[in-house]
């Protein structure tokens, strides 16, 4: 399907029912909608710079679509040498956006394109199935059910320290 864009010269957003937050809290919420637009919603500067130290070592990178950031704000360091289209939002829309109450942490939401490498195994894959999207696997790390994104980095990276 082809992907919902923010339009251009939009530099700011201030209202929660605007269309494209709507679409980007659908993509937080839904998996499948996720899947059908080949994007997702990265909360806050820790991952998002995370996601962006790592795709430097990917052939297939993710690619920023936008980096929505909280009104008065400025870049988070590490993603500033970064050529990414900002949208300035107010703590309304980043608490719409992230689905967190409390924001005084979450100053910045990312956009990104999940590359065509990226893989979503559906249950029902037999042994076959799981051979030819790994060929050369010699540990796989499944995740199913994160509840908070603290814990997805701590699995990532513990699965990096041992080099899988």
């Amino acid at each position: 399907k082809k992907p919902i864009r923010l339009p251009q010269g939009v530099e700011s957003i201030t209202s929660t029912s605007n269309l494209f937050v709507k679409h980007c809290v659908k993509l937080r919420q839904c998996s499948s909608y996720r899947h059908l637009h080949g994007s997702v919603v990265v909360i806050g500067a820790a991952p998002v710079r995370e996601i962006l130290d790592f795709r430097g070592r990917l052939i297939d990178r993710p690619k920023v679509e936008c980096l929505f950031m909280l009104e008065n704000c400025s870049i988070p360091e590490g993603i500033e040498h970064e050529e990414i289209r900002v949208v300035k939002v107010n703590s309304e829309v980043i608490r719409k956006l992230s689905g967190v109450q409390s924001v005084d942490s979450v100053r910045v939401i990312a956009l990104l394109r999940i590359p065509s490498s990226f893989h979503a195994l559906s249950t029902g894959l037999d042994y076959e199935d799981c051979r030819a999207l790994f060929p050369l696997a010699h540990r796989i790390l499944v995740l199913e059910g994160i509840q908070d994104p603290g814990n997805l980095g701590t699995l990532l990276r513990s699965a990096v320290a041992f080099r899988w």
